[in-house]
């Protein structure tokens, strides 16, 4: 599949690890990429703007926001809560990329559209691939086609075949391979070097 397809405005919520490493990886597809953080001279903030990410920067949360089309939560589950209740209105009718895992709640006037397994830790993020073999990234989205096309495309230029299993009311299968996934890695003892992959 042909994953580069024309450039999509990024807003990343979060200069964490997960954060940084998913905008660079975007930026370096052409995407243009803007972080979006409560202090842009904090230490995180610093190494973003330090690493001279071409086609990205860093803002303010509402400069941010302002500019995404998607938009990502990077953030912990505390944060977000926190950022949906003060942005709603600027979120409202925003396709939400939440790249975590665990429940999340669903709030009014957006979209949620990448909500994935395989991305527990950072290993799989970091190397997608086993041998030649990309990682499956399993999500379930409330977007429209449009929106799912472009998710599929921003999934792939992770390094990941994207498999969308359905609506948000699978969340819970999503939840149930991570489960899964979880004990495997505990058993065989692989840390989160761990994939489930779908075969046809």
């Amino acid at each position: 599949m042909n994953y580069t397809q024309p450039f999509t405005r990024i807003a990343i919520i979060g200069a964490g690890k997960l954060g940084s490493l998913l905008g660079s990886k975007w930026a370096a597809c052409g995407n243009l990429v803007r972080y979006g953080v409560r202090n842009v001279n904090s230490p995180r903030a610093q190494r973003i703007l330090d690493a001279r990410i071409e086609n990205a920067e860093v803002d303010s949360i509402q400069s941010a926001l302002d500019f995404g089309e998607f938009i990502v939560l990077a953030v912990p589950a505390d944060a977000m809560f926190s950022i949906l209740a003060e942005y709603s209105n600027t979120l409202r009718g925003k396709v939400i990329l939440d790249p975590s895992q665990g429940s999340r709640t669903l709030f009014n006037g957006a979209r949620l559209s990448f909500y994935g397994i395989n991305l527990f830790g950072l290993e799989n993020l970091e190397q997608p691939c086993f041998g030649d073999t990309p990682c499956d990234l399993f999500y379930c989205t409330s977007g429209d086609e449009s929106v799912n096309a472009r998710t599929d495309q921003l999934i792939g230029q992770l390094g990941f075949r994207p498999i969308n299993i359905g609506g948000l009311d699978l969340t819970k299968t999503l939840q149930s391979l991570e489960l899964l996934a979880h004990s495997v890695s505990q058993q065989r003892r692989t840390g989160h070097r761990v994939a489930i992959k779908i075969l046809t």
